[in-house]
């Protein structure tokens, strides 16, 4: 269960980021639709910027990144450290990165 205090969001905040959960193409049907609103409000811009830095030096385009934030909202949430070395880990370990899978 999903809990977030959406109450306390201005409604601007709040419509904002449901519009850009939806241009970022979540199915409002499915529970990942609400995991993404909650990762929007809760993720300062410059957090997401840096987000979207971090996985771009690892080969991953905006629509891979997108695209796996579309099937597991709350990865952005990693911090950049922990995403590089769970990326290390898996070409020391495995051989392959895990842009592979997006």
């Amino acid at each position: 269960m999903i809990h977030f205090p959406a109450v306390y969001v201005k409604h601007l905040k709040f419509v904002e980021a449901v519009e850009m959960v939806e241009v970022f193409g979540f199915n409002p049907l499915k529970t990942t639709f609400v995991m993404g609103i909650q990762v929007i409000l809760t993720m300062r811009k410059a957090v997401w910027n840096s987000r979207l830095e971090v996985y771009a030096r690892w080969g991953w385009n905006r629509e891979m990144f997108l695209k796996a934030f579309r099937m597991y909202p709350t990865f952005v949430k990693l911090s950049n450290e922990m995403f590089v070395r769970k990326n290390e880990f898996s070409i020391e370990g495995y051989g392959f990165a895990i842009r592979r899978y997006c």
